[in-house]
């Protein structure tokens, strides 16, 4: 029987034998969604669903996964007439799920009949070498099923076997298999297409977009994950308040975030100052906010003073407890150099991997003890240095002695086997070269100090005490002075050894939560003189039960008074802005910019 004899004979038997295989497949998708079901609530929705997906990289594979998703899918394909590339993988799909061989010639010839024929409204459209690869495997396979008698058993005359000069035919499962290459490698080009060419489209389609505006944010993160240094990003850092440490990543994601104008609504402005709220609101810490989370707010001023004048004024400790109504205490609890903070990283990192394998060997853990600081995260280090002599102090840090007598006599000073810093001129007073001018690891950690401060409210609400990490660098990008701040669990932290640190946690007081930063940058006028421009960004969360309209009113009048309270501090301290001196007490602010350095962030 020729091999169309035998095509044709089957093609009567396709419908009755794959009818149940047909319904099985569409009896599993789920119920197609209507476009008009899909429109998102209003535009606002709309716009931020759009701002939001910017922030994510969307998972292909996972789109496929999930079954409302797959379903838009489809309904998208199937509005733009080429559902034929989905539906030819799900059957696909199906057919290598399938275990007889009964089934798998079912589900074959219901492929072949739906994608492969001519006549089909789903045909598809494949190179010319693909589609002959599978045409010639399938009429391959058909005739060797007409040869064994519409069987699969390898049932032959014995006669015809002893006379025949030719090799035997191969069995049916060999040809099954060529077939099954050949469909594989169909599947993969269509694959490859659909990945390509039509997801992308797909992805920027009022019909997803509207889609997704019914879901909430978990949904994203089921299909995708968070792009770096997005928004998103920052949102999700945000959930972290327990680490006592400062990446470079966060100090960009937040000077993003403060200089992003989409972030930020004008709440007041006069010609010295502008104040704005965060046009959305946000959570500090793993807790769920019940209330809807908090509104940060920003301030913007221009002072008549250069910014080491007003760095050396905002940085005082006993200038910020005179001048603050609010500020009842400020303590220095620890300064953590690099290489501390590093160190510690590897350590737990080590930790993490011996205990996964079954074995902590003391060689790992004596290897990290006698570590050589000066190999440590070198590159990191090496990428933060702002002149091409700092090579020297690639293996320091600090130096315990030179720092200590700025901290109080209850905090640890850095530790004797942290390595030694060069006495040199600080690196963000240097002019970088060009050697050096290079994009840091986002991954590199700073030097910072945690510090412990209560704010009194008015009567009758309770204090609020913090656990600040907080670290300062000059950004060589925009040559500004960013002090980063971010609440911190000193408790959680192993390698700080704090003494007495439980008298820090008063109970007759309550636990906040802030992040936020101080900008200083210089910036020369007209007749040439130098101002600067300051910017402080605070997010704040009080917890407790107080009402939130009562914390947004206290969080505006500081803010609408603050260039002011301000200039009314500056002018007092005149006599110490003349002699250009850093504070002895800055709470460790200097001590992290001389360490850290200047950064191009």
């Amino acid at each position: 029987m020729t091999t169309t004899a035998a095509t044709n004979n089957n093609n009567s038997n396709r419908n009755n034998n794959n009818h149940s295989s047909s319904s099985n497949l569409s009896s599993s998708s789920t119920t197609p969604v209507q476009f008009s079901d899909t429109q998102p609530a209003n535009e606002e929705q709309f716009r931020e669903v759009l701002s939001l997906m910017r922030d994510y990289n969307i998972s292909y594979e996972s789109v496929l996964d999930d079954l409302e998703s797959r379903q838009i899918l489809r309904d998208f394909m199937k509005f733009n007439r080429n559902e034929e590339s989905l539906l030819f993988l799900e059957h696909v799909s199906e057919y290598f799920r399938k275990r007889s061989l009964n089934n798998k010639w079912n589900a074959l010839l219901e492929i072949e009949r739906v994608f492969f024929n001519g006549n089909s409204i789903h045909e598809l459209n494949l190179p010319q070498k693909v589609r002959e690869l599978f045409s010639h495997s399938f009429e391959s396979l058909c005739e060797r099923y007409e040869l064994n008698g519409n069987d699969f058993s390898e049932k032959m005359e014995s006669t015809r076997a002893s006379t025949s000069t030719n090799p035997p035919p191969l069995s049916f499962e060999s040809l099954l298999s060529q077939c099954e290459d050949a469909l594989k490698k169909a599947e993969s080009y269509v694959m490859v297409n659909l990945k390509e060419h039509v997801f992308p489209r797909f992805l920027e389609s009022k019909m997803f977009v509207s889609f997704l505006s019914k879901r909430d944010k978990s949904f994203l993160n089921k299909i995708g994950n968070v792009k770096n240094l997005t928004h998103s990003c920052f949102v999700e850092s945000l959930m972290d308040m327990k680490k006592c440490e400062i990446s470079v990543d966060q100090v960009r994601m937040i000077k993003k975030h403060v200089f992003d104008p989409q972030r930020w609504q004008l709440y007041f402005e006069d010609k010295n100052c502008q104040v704005y709220f965060s046009s959305s609101r946000y959570t500090l810490g793993a807790e769920k906010d019940e209330s809807g989370g908090i509104s940060f707010s920003k301030s913007e001023c221009i002072f008549p003073y250069s910014a080491q004048q007003v760095m050396s004024i905002m940085c005082n400790k006993q200038v910020r407890l005179q001048s603050d109504k609010n500020l009842d205490s400020v303590t220095q609890l620890a300064y953590r150099t690099k290489f501390e903070v590093t160190n510690q990283a590897t350590t737990t990192k080590i930790m993490k991997e011996s205990s996964s394998s079954g074995t902590i060997t003391e060689n790992s853990l004596g290897e990290q003890a006698n570590h050589n600081p000066a190999n440590a995260d070198q590159d990191d280090l090496r990428s933060s240095c702002s002149n091409e002599d700092d090579e020297d102090s690639l293996s320091t840090s600090t130096e315990s002695g030179v720092l200590s007598s700025s901290l109080p006599e209850n905090v640890p000073s850095p530790q004797p086997n942290s390595p030694q810093l060069v006495q040199k001129q600080p690196r963000h007073e240097r002019q970088p070269s060009s050697a050096h001018r290079r994009h840091t690891s986002g991954k590199t950690k700073l030097a910072c100090t945690i510090t412990h401060e209560v704010y009194k409210l008015i009567w009758p609400i309770k204090s609020r005490y913090y656990f600040l990490c907080q670290s300062m660098m000059h950004d060589l990008t925009d040559n500004m002075y960013i002090v980063c701040k971010k609440s911190c669990e000193p408790s959680s932290c192993k390698d700080l050894k704090i003494p007495n640190l439980e008298q820090f946690n008063n109970n007759d007081h309550i636990k906040a939560a802030n992040v936020g930063c101080w900008i200083f940058q210089p910036i020369q006028t007209h007749d040439g003189k130098e101002h600067c421009r300051y910017i402080q960004f605070i997010g704040t969360d009080l917890k407790g039960s107080m009402p939130r309209w009562i914390i947004e009113k206290i969080i505006k009048g500081r803010a609408k008074n603050f260039y002011y309270d301000m200039m009314k501090i500056l002018e007092k301290n005149e006599a110490t802005l003349g002699m250009g001196e850093r504070p002895k007490d800055s709470s460790g602010f200097f001590e992290t910019l001389d360490e850290n350095g200047s950064v191009i962030l």
